[in-house]
């Protein structure tokens, strides 16, 4: 949606790029967590919130698994096919052949994995974003890309806390076991540095009023709540602050861009 404002695209393009990217979205993700699993198997087996996940509890094969990730592989290299830009092509390969299969494997040697995570989780951003306008402020994507890594690693340091205890027996990294009791005030930081990166992506892409109301003010407050709120001991405290990140604080910063968006289209 930032490159589509700075682009000054239809709503009718937009409409139409909609679905595509949905598709790709979920192809993407369902591809990610098929190969998470067959790569983190042995270890899924020796934490109790995952042992009965179908590859661990031998439910599926992981001969099955691999057939099924190659069948979603084929059906997104077709898909992305499809963009009418090469760059953005070529961007969407790279993030599936470099990205994609090295995370799982991240977190038997460093307690960082979750510094990786965004590239997997976020790349579609720069796929868009050269689709729509090639090599063209380059200095927004940059901030807004920053902002999303900042997001995911606290977002997924949240979700590992639920998991430190039987990680730490295991062997398993992760900022989580990392950071330990200073999880909270390190995730403020991180938190702070999206608001921070989203206030600049917004002025160098000359956002309105409605963007920084929404998208900054909201998610601001939304992670003043979730910090002073959580608790890092409860599993279910975690999750479901975990899941509001998807669910709210995700749509609030979509929400601001929309707004912000169909505002200059009927101004």
């Amino acid at each position: 949606m930032a490159s589509a404002y700075r682009a000054r695209t239809p709503l009718e393009e937009i409409e139409l790029r909609i679905p595509f990217y949905f598709l790709g979205s979920v192809l993407l993700h369902s591809l990610a967590c098929t190969w998470n699993d067959v790569c983190d198997k042995d270890l899924d087996a020796l934490v109790e919130r995952t042992k009965y996940r179908p590859l661990p509890a031998g439910i599926i094969s992981v001969r099955a698994a691999l057939v099924f990730g190659f069948a979603q592989t084929v059906v997104f290299c077709c898909l992305v096919t499809l963009l009418p830009s090469p760059l953005a092509i070529k961007c969407a390969i790279f993030g599936l052949c470099v990205w994609q299969p090295v995370y799982p494997l991240l977190k038997r040697v460093t307690y960082w994995p979750q510094a990786w995570l965004p590239l997997v989780m976020n790349w579609g951003m720069v796929i868009a974003w050269v689709e729509f306008l090639d090599q063209e402020g380059l200095e927004v994507l940059g901030a807004f890309f920053l902002a999303s890594c900042c997001w995911s690693i606290y977002y997924d340091t949240v979700y590992a806390t639920m998991d430190v205890k039987d990680d730490i027996k295991a062997g398993i990294k992760s900022t989580a076991v990392l950071f330990a009791s200073w999880t909270r005030p390190i995730l403020g930081v991180f938190c702070g540095g999206i608001i921070g990166l989203l206030t600049l992506a917004g002025s160098l892409n000359g956002q309105g009023p409605a963007y920084f109301s929404i998208s900054v003010a909201g998610t601001a407050f939304l992670f003043i709540w979730q910090l002073t709120t959580w608790n890092p001991e409860d599993p279910k405290s975690s999750f479901a602050r975990f899941d509001m990140n998807g669910r709210w604080i995700g749509g609030v910063i979509a929400s601001g861009l929309i707004v912000d968006y169909l505002s200059q289209c009927y101004s």
